[in-house]
């Protein structure tokens, strides 16, 4: 996806998405990352198994972060990465495997 953003456009970029940018003249860009209760565990995932692909944080900061952002979430919203974790482990659907989405059981069966 390649576009041209001009002035007072914005452009969302969602989870997980690389993109570069290139500023083709002098801007300001305003950015923002945003948890909420709804990605907070995929934040945290992401932290955990990328920390050295956060960005907006100085890399000697890296190794700390998912640990600083878990004591504040734990010390300013109890209880919530324990719910958030219950309620996920509630809902998760057993993993399929790639040959069993590509062949169907029946001809399994039948072959």
């Amino acid at each position: 996806l390649e576009c041209v953003q001009e002035a007072g456009e914005l452009i969302f970029v969602p989870r997980g998405w690389w993109h570069c940018v290139l500023n083709l003249e002098p801007c300001i860009a305003v950015t923002q990352n945003y948890v909420s209760e709804q990605n907070v565990l995929q934040v945290l995932d992401y932290m955990r198994q990328s920390p050295q692909c956060v960005s907006g944080v100085p890399s000697h900061r890296r190794p700390l972060l998912l640990s600083q952002f878990t004591q504040a979430l734990k010390r300013d919203r109890p209880g919530l990465i324990e719910r958030l974790e219950a309620k996920r482990d509630r809902h998760k659907v057993p993993a399929v495997s790639l040959w069993d989405n590509l062949v169907p059981a029946q001809e399994l069966k039948s072959g």
